[in-house]
C-alpha cells in the first residue's frame, strides 16, 4: 500500500515560531507580525497558525485546519479562521513544499476570491508565503510572508 502524503509529515510535527513576518493589505499598508505554526497528528492532520501585530500582541489572523489525503494522492485542507470564514483548499506535498490553492469559501464577508499558501520546510525552519485575491486585488497577489524556526518537536509513537 502506498504511503499517504499525510504520513510523510511525521518528521515535521512540532511548533515553529517567527518574529519577522510581514504582510501587505489591499490598501497598501505594510504590517509586521509574529507567528506560530503548530503541526500535530490526530487521526488526520490538525494545523494551527497564529499571527499577531507587533508589538501590541493584537490578533491579526488565526486559523485552525485539518489536512486529509485524497484518493489521487494529494492533500485537501479544511480551514476555519477567527473571522468565521471557512476555506477549503487542495494541493500537493513533495516532501519539502506544501502548496495549497483555495477551492471554496463559506461565510466570507470580505469577498475573498482565491488564496494560495506555500510552506517550504527545511531542517529546523519553515518559510511561509500567502497570496490573496480580493475585489481590490483581482489576481493572486503576495499578501503575507515570513520564516519560522522550529522551537519544539512532537514525539509520536509509531502507528501500528
Amino acid at each position: 500500500m502506498a504511503q499517504s502524503p499525510v504520513d510523510t509529515f511525521t518528521d515535521l510535527l512540532g511548533t515553529y515560531h517567527g518574529e519577522q513576518g510581514e504582510g501587505v493589505c489591499p490598501s497598501g499598508q505594510l504590517t509586521a507580525y509574529a507567528e506560530t505554526l503548530t503541526l500535530r497528528r490526530q487521526h488526520d492532520w490538525v494545523w494551527f497558525q497564529f499571527s499577531a501585530i507587533e508589538p501590541s500582541g493584537q490578533v491579526l489572523h488565526e486559523e485552525h485546519g485539518v489536512f486529509r489525503p485524497t484518493p489521487d494522492g494529494k492533500l485537501e485542507a479544511s480551514i476555519v479562521m477567527n473571522s468565521g470564514r471557512m476555506e477549503f483548499a487542495k494541493g500537493g506535498w513533495n516532501g519539502a513544499t506544501l502548496l495549497l490553492d483555495s477551492s471554496r469559501f463559506l461565510n466570507d464577508r470580505l469577498g475573498v476570491l482565491a488564496t494560495r499558501r506555500r510552506y517550504e520546510f527545511r531542517p529546523q525552519a519553515c518559510s511561509r508565503t500567502f497570496w490573496l485575491a480580493t475585489p481590490q486585488w483581482p489576481t493572486l497577489t503576495l499578501h503575507m510572508w515570513g520564516t519560522l524556526h522550529r522551537v519544539s518537536v512532537e514525539v509520536r509513537a509509531p502507528r501500528g
